[in-house]
């Protein structure tokens, strides 16, 4: 995820409007994807709290959420 390596969700956006996938995505199913993303990897960090690359991934993908609400 660009985000959770220091990207911005604008920037990773940005990014994936380069690639034919990001341009064709209907703009309400990635916003629902982000969110869905978002409360699955939440989960799963409570499920294995000694993993941290989850913990980081949950607050990369709430960034991403966010932005797209």
């Amino acid at each position: 995820m660009l985000v959770r390596v220091g990207h911005s969700p604008q920037q990773a956006e940005q990014w994936a409007t380069g690639i034919p996938a990001g341009v064709r995505a209907d703009r309400d199913h990635v916003t629902s994807f982000a969110h869905a993303t978002t409360a699955r990897i939440k989960d799963r960090s409570r499920q294995f709290p000694q993993a941290v690359h989850l913990r980081e991934l949950a607050v990369a993908s709430a960034r991403w959420a966010a932005h797209r609400s």
